[in-house]
């Protein structure tokens, strides 16, 4: 995998994106950093957090090269994590925060 991210020419997303994509990531480690604090810590979460993210840098450095674009991303990653953690309180929802995040970066745009 690394090979990989370090191999070939940056193909970033859209600035847009890629803002709201970094927007996301801070959102996870600030999530991941609670869980660490917290004496209730639920490994099952952390974990599905990771696994929802572990290609994230893939995504960024070779944006719509191959297998990996933002709607096989959502597919694939972001949407299994919100259906397995929705409706559990104080868990992410991770599209949705996505699509937020895309709203306010196009709100300053504009």
């Amino acid at each position: 995998m690394l090979t990989q991210l370090l191999s070939g020419k940056l193909q970033l997303p859209p600035e847009t994106l890629l803002r709201a994509y970094l927007d996301l990531i801070h959102t996870v480690f600030v999530e991941l950093r609670g869980c660490g604090r917290s004496r209730d810590l639920d490994g099952e979460y952390v974990y599905w957090l990771g696994n929802a993210m572990h290609n994230i840098s893939s995504l960024i450095a070779h944006y719509d090269q191959g297998w990996l674009d933002d709607a096989k991303f959502r597919e694939l990653y972001l949407r299994p994590f919100d259906e397995r953690w929705r409706g559990v309180s104080g868990a992410l929802q991770l599209e949705a925060e996505l699509d937020e995040f895309i709203r306010q970066r196009h709100a300053l745009q504009n």
